[in-house]
């Protein structure tokens, strides 16, 4: 029988974090990103503490009350569940399975968007890790909700960057922003877009983002922290040689 969705109150709902998971996120946007330039130790601290501009329609709190929200930000799985299979095209059109893998190689999975500045911060370590392992392992980003639209909850290191988009209403336009995404920011890692229903974010709680490793047995090798505070690649990486090991000596 399937484990029931928690709410709000549960072990899986978006909640606080201490001081080593902030100060982690500013290390991160001290180094910028291909879009965002680097910032000064005070700057970064100001950006996450002043996040929020006094014009945003959203604020944190409107978020974690809403419903829609949180459907896609909480997770049911748990690691060593069979992961739910899914099917997406590529921002070029071209269709992928998750399940197409199953029996050959493990599967990483990048859930964010181009509005989360923790995700854009994140990716040159991610793509380090793709580069070092994309010869036994299938790498993805998953391109889901935007964090922070200008329509919804805003963030004001993002206007700082360029970078002020609404929440695309129509696939079409989701696939547009990941296009977007994929050529300002030169990923080398294929981005797979999801739906507008957000169904693959609402399967795994991927929003605003999070990793995931699913191993060849289609079983879930490695589940992340929410993001932003929770999204860690060394953690990924440490999984992958894990699930690597355990390969070789079955």
């Amino acid at each position: 029988m399937p484990r029931p969705r928690r709410g709000p109150q549960g072990a899986d709902a978006p909640r606080p974090h201490g001081p080593g998971a902030f100060f982690g996120v500013v290390g991160q946007l001290r180094r910028g990103s291909a879009v965002d330039a680097p910032l000064g130790l005070v700057g970064a601290v100001k950006a996450m503490v002043r996040g929020t501009p006094p014009d945003s329609p959203l604020t944190v709190r409107d978020v974690k009350a809403s419903p829609d929200y949180l459907r896609i930000w909480t997770t049911r799985l748990r690691e060593g569940e069979q992961a739910p299979d899914f099917e997406l095209a590529q921002v070029d059109g071209q269709r992928v399975r998750l399940s197409s893998f199953k029996d050959d190689r493990p599967v990483a999975l990048f859930f964010g968007s181009y509005t989360s500045p923790a995700f854009r911060t994140q990716l040159q370590a991610l793509e380090a890790v793709a580069a070092r392992l994309r010869d036994r392992v299938a790498f993805f980003i998953v391109y889901i909700k935007e964090a922070h639209a200008e329509d919804a909850w805003v963030q004001t290191y993002n206007r700082r960057s360029g970078i002020s988009l609404k929440e695309p209403q129509t696939s079409v336009e989701r696939a547009q922003v990941a296009r977007t995404f994929v050529e300002r920011m030169g990923t080398s890692i294929p981005v797979l877009v999801d739906e507008l229903d957000d169904r693959v974010a609402d399967a795994y709680g991927g929003w605003p983002s999070r990793l995931y490793l699913v191993g060849p047995d289609g079983r879930i090798a490695f589940q992340g922290g929410e993001g932003p505070f929770g999204v860690k690649p060394a953690e990924l990486e440490q999984a992958i040689a894990r699930e690597l090991v355990a390969l070789a000596a079955a």
